[in-house]
C-alpha cells in the first residue's frame, strides 16, 4: 500500500531512526531506500528547515501523524 502511495511517505521511530520509506520520499529526499532506513533522521539531514525540524519533534513527541508540502529535494 505503501509503495503505491503518489505522495512520499516515511516512517519515523521514537529513536529518530528511519523506519520505512516509500519511492516518491526517496525522490524527494534524493536517497535510495537502502541508504535511508535504519539511519538517524538528523544525522542523514542535518540542514532540514527550521519549521519542519520542529513538526517532526513535536509529531514524535505528540506520537501524531504530519503532513508537509515540501518541493524540491532536501538533501
Amino acid at each position: 500500500v505503501i509503495g503505491s502511495m503518489e505522495d512520499g511517505f516515511l516512517i519515523i521511530s521514537s529513536e529518530w531512526k528511519i523506519v520505512e520509506v516509500n519511492r516518491q520520499a526517496c525522490e524527494i529526499l534524493g536517497a535510495e531506500e537502502k541508504s535511508l532506513v535504519c539511519t538517524d533522521l538528523w544525522h542523514r539531514f542535518p540542514h532540514l528547515p527550521e519549521d519542519v525540524a520542529q513538526r517532526l519533534r513535536t509529531a514524535v513527541r505528540e506520537g501524531e501523524k504530519q503532513v508537509f508540502e515540501i518541493s524540491g529535494q532536501l538533501n
